[in-house]
């Protein structure tokens, strides 16, 4: 028997050295007793081995910070309870035991840092770490909870704990700094999860236990369930923990199947829009757009500095001071916090007429029978945490007054949150037809920009500014700089839009996370051109425009014709008093202020003027015959050198003229010497020669005959404008195919022509010496020597008549009923609606009818006797690049009848107005 004891003994043997030599681990123990105690370096850990309890301290401070803490054991450790983080032990070794019945934090010299609840001295207590993470303080005797840290979490919300009245979450300071942050969560007395940014709401929830919770806001399933502890589930839902972040973020986790590794699932806020009210009272949020805020329709900001540099917490204000306005503003599909009180309304009708009837309501909403048996929603605060584009979310009809909402009666209705200010249009009956690019869905009151290339959603209107961002797809950019340089080619516009690309573009598509609504779009700036005068169809039409009545505008529609004295302003949208600044005057001086300071200050300049002029007339005399009496002196190529030399070829202003010289020898090597075959004409100075220069450079050379009754001064403002001979005919005879827009479009160097021409450099005066070209000047220029912006008007028109039909304006000369000039020839095909007539046969079979149309129209106008009648060239400009523009009637032109000049210049003097007109070319150039 012995030797069978001692045998079974060697068997067992190894078996008790295997134990014995096991890690360390398999004997960790998870509890803390009377008799023992946890120190620094030592931990607890749970008997499934999920959770550990020890100490721990930032690695990112200088000082020797220490905190008693739980944490998974996994690794990275994530830590989801503290108990001292409001005192932690510093600079010194801190211990975990049992003191007077209960648990205490203390140091080496008996400091206490924290302690779990009173003591019980009849209580045999145990403090244990279970597998769910909670650390519970048991009587040994009773088996009695005494204390458990569930009921003292700290940033982490774990499966088992129960959201009561008395439940908080703090957030850390910071991701290594344990200590109480600004953030904490919470459930409120009504049910709403609530995130607080010390005093102010940052996120809050709908209700948990109602039937409003719009989808886009409603709490997953799982995490619903998860907050709501539930025995069966504990499984399920053990590797799950929700965190209130440092950075103010409630954040759902989920420990990957491989338990290495923790996913993010949900949070709130994760945009801007989710913050709570983040753009502030009536403004609405949009978490698609670059720029989230804008104040609902009839709304502007509080403050419109901190608005726009992106603080938007103030919110909007009414546009108007009184809030009990007549109308209201329909939104669909938005968010709002939820109301105040309900109404068992009938229909939407009766909904709406209990809201007006109270001038507390700011807003409601017919639901239906969607919230129990309340069919009408009230709202009597001021509108908060406002989103749009929100699917489930209300109807919402916010009131306003019809003012604030409505500029003119042409306004179309709003869109959503977006305003449609005249005169963008989305349909043929508001707005200006012109501006007709707009479409605004019934059914989701989305507002998009109809572009020639396709269709853009328009995220803002600015009414102020003209201008509306639309969103792109950045297929053809990285980022925002890139897209601004092919925005305007990608979108298509042409001359005649009434929009263009301003430039200004938001978004940084490289800045987004994966899951960004906005990655890979970008937001361009759009505006619009000022309008013409408003579409109208009687006189009752122009109300919103004082000062205008319904009036024919040629071919075009009826439109609100400005009154008398009064011009259209299209960046007011009004009729503005002519010579009137800013669209108002000052009418709070007194007219007699007025009168005595502007009388003696107007009298002096008028006396001082007067007397400059007579002395001016008599220096300009007196140069004028020293100038003719020197040119005869120089009849020759050399004589005209010898003044250059001297200097004499300089402005008014004794600058000389930044015009090139030429040596005579390359003049006469450039015109073959003055060959018959470079002779493209004659002038008033002499013939004009074709020259060509070794670089293969072409110029006019115009050579100065000894019987020109002209002289230097007239040689140089020659030189000043000048414009090489035969340019008309290089347009109307060579490029007689060309289109009539580039060939418009390339007349337009003729402007300025004669302005250029008078002395002094001036832009409109009177002058004593004209300079020009018979056919060209305009009436008042040539016979009484006044000038003005409105005689290069003129000229432009002649150039324009001469090309659409090939014929010169002097050289016109068909029989006797057609006129003396291309001009009455051309008024009188007009008047007869026979201007086609008028086309160059040499471009007929390729002429656009209506193009051609437009340009004898055009030009028409520009001829026309009257100059306040003629156009500017800006309008000239619109005239032509706009197809759909009405043009008014144009009245009688203005020509001048008389026989053909000799082929020398001719000087004469009018009595009347004793100017001297000279006809410096015989031809047109």
């Amino acid at each position: 028997m012995k030797s069978t004891s001692c045998w079974s003994v060697l068997n067992i043997l190894p078996a008790i050295l295997i134990l014995f030599s096991s890690p360390p681990f398999c004997f960790a123990r998870d509890n803390i007793t009377v008799k023992s105690r946890l120190a620094d370096g030592e931990t607890l850990v749970s008997a499934a081995n999920r959770f550990e309890l020890g100490f721990f301290g930032p690695s990112t401070t200088s000082s020797v910070k220490r905190y008693v803490g739980i944490w998974y054991t996994s690794n990275p450790q994530i830590r989801v309870w503290v108990a001292n983080r409001e005192k932690p032990v510093s600079n010194t070794t801190g211990v975990l035991s049992f003191a007077d019945g209960t648990l205490k934090l203390t140091d080496d010299k008996g400091n206490l840092y924290w302690s779990a609840l009173p003591g019980a001295e009849r209580s045999i207590p145990v403090a244990k770490l279970s597998d769910d993470g909670n650390f519970i303080l048991r009587d040994e005797r009773s088996r009695q909870k005494l204390w458990q840290s569930f009921d003292y979490p700290t940033d982490t919300f774990l499966f088992g704990m129960k959201m009561d009245a008395d439940f908080l979450l703090i957030s850390w300071s910071s991701e290594e700094d344990p200590s109480p942050g600004n953030f904490t969560f919470k459930q409120d007395p009504e049910g709403q999860l609530v995130v607080m940014e010390k005093s102010t709401i940052h996120w809050r929830s709908s209700r948990l236990d109602s039937n409003q919770i719009s989808k886009s806001d409603e709490l997953p399933s799982t995490v619903v369930k998860f907050l709501n502890f539930n025995q069966s589930e504990t499984r399920f839902y053990q590797d799950k923990r929700m965190v209130m972040s440092s950075t103010g973020q409630l954040q759902y986790w989920e420990l990957d199947e491989d338990m290495k590794s923790w996913s993010l699932i949900w949070w709130k806020p994760n945009n801007n829009c989710s913050v709570y009210n983040f753009c502030g009272d009536f403004g609405t949020c949009n978490a698609n757009s670059w720029l989230p805020c804008k104040c609902l329709p009839g709304f502007k900001p509080k403050f419109l500095e901190k608005w726009n540099a992106g603080d938007f917490s103030d919110g909007c204000s009414r546009n108007s001071s009184s809030s009990c306005g007549n109308d209201v503003v329909s939104l669909k599909r938005m968010k709002v916090e939820d109301s105040d009180s309900s109404y068992d309304a009938k229909d939407e009708t009766d909904c709406r007429e209990e809201c007006l009837e109270k001038c507390q309501c700011q807003a409601y909403s017919f639901v239906g029978q969607r919230v129990s048996t309340t069919s009408c929603l009230i709202w009597s605060d001021d509108l908060k945490n406002l989103q749009e584009d929100q699917d489930g979310g209300y109807d919402l009809h916010v009131r306003v007054a019809l003012s604030d909402i409505e500029a003119t009666t042409r306004n179309c209705e709003t869109c959503g949150t977006n305003l449609v200010p005249y005169p963008l249009s989305t349909g043929t009956k508001c707005g200006d037809p012109m501006y007709f690019s707009f479409f605004c869905d019934d059914n989701t009151h989305e507002l998009s920009f109809m572009a020639p290339n396709g269709s853009y959603g328009v995220i803002t209107v600015n009414p102020d500014a003209r201008t509306f961002f639309i969103q792109m797809k950045a297929k053809e950019a990285y980022n925002c700089s890139a897209m601004q340089s092919s925005a305007s080619r990608i979108l298509q516009f042409n001359q005649s839009s009434p929009f263009n690309v301003t430039g200004n573009c938001r978004g940084d598509v490289g800045n987004l996370t994966s899951d960004s609504s906005l990655e890979g779009t970008v937001e361009v700036e759009i505006s619009w051109k000022p309008p013409l005068e408003p579409i109208c169809t009687s006189s009752a039409d122009c109300k919103d425009w004082p000062h205008s009545t319904c009036n024919e505008t040629g071919n075009g529609p009826r439109r609100c014709i400005c009154d008398t004295a009064f011009h259209w302003d299209g960046s007011v949208l009004n009729c503005t008093q002519t010579g009137q600044l800013g669209g108002s005057s000052d009418k709070s001086k007194p007219l007699s202020l007025i009168l005595g300071i502007s009388l003696p200050i107007g009298t002096t300049i008028l006396c001082a003027v007067v007397l400059i002029y007579m002395w001016r007339t008599k220096v300009v005399k007196r140069r004028g015959k020293q100038r003719k009496a020197a040119l005869h002196r120089y009849d020759t190529e050399r004589g005209v050198q010898e003044l250059m030399d001297l200097s004499h070829f300089e402005g008014k202003d004794g600058t000389g003229i930044d015009v090139p010289f030429f040596d005579f020898e390359s003049v006469l090597a450039a015109t073959n010497n003055f060959s018959e075959e470079n002779k493209l004409g004659k002038g008033g100075f002499g013939p004009v020669y074709m020259g060509k220069f070794p670089g293969g450079e072409e110029v006019a050379v115009k050579r100065l005959s000894s019987v020109s009754g002209q002289g230097l001064e007239e040689f140089k403002n020659e030189t000043l404008c000048y414009l090489v001979n035969h340019q008309a005919n290089y347009w109307t005879g060579k490029h007689a195919s060309t289109s009539f827009w580039e060939l418009l479009e390339d007349c337009f160097i003729f402007t300025k022509i004669p302005a250029r021409m008078i002395q002094g450099k001036q832009t409109e005066a009177n002058t004593v010496r004209v300079i020009g070209t018979y056919g060209y000047m305009a009436p008042e220029y040539a016979v009484d020597g006044l000038f003005s912006v409105k005689s290069d008007v003129f000229s432009f028109g002649i150039v324009m008549l001469e090309i659409i039909s090939g014929k010169r304006n002097t050289r016109f000369y068909q029989v006797e009923q057609d006129g003396p000039n291309l001009v009455s020839y051309g008024w009188r095909l007009w008047q007869e609606d026979k201007a086609l007539d008028l086309m160059d046969e040499r471009v007929r079979w390729s002429c656009n009818a209506s193009e051609f149309m437009r340009c004898v129209h055009v030009g028409m106008l520009c001829v026309q006797e009257d100059p306040s009648e003629r156009p500017t060239m800006a309008d000239v400009v619109l005239m032509l690049s706009t197809q759909n523009l009405s043009l008014p009637n144009p009245k009688q032109p203005a020509y001048l009848t008389r026989k053909p000049l000799s082929a020398t210049t001719s000087t004469f003097s009018n009595a009347q107005s004793n100017t001297e007109i000279t006809s410096s070319i015989k031809e047109g150039r």
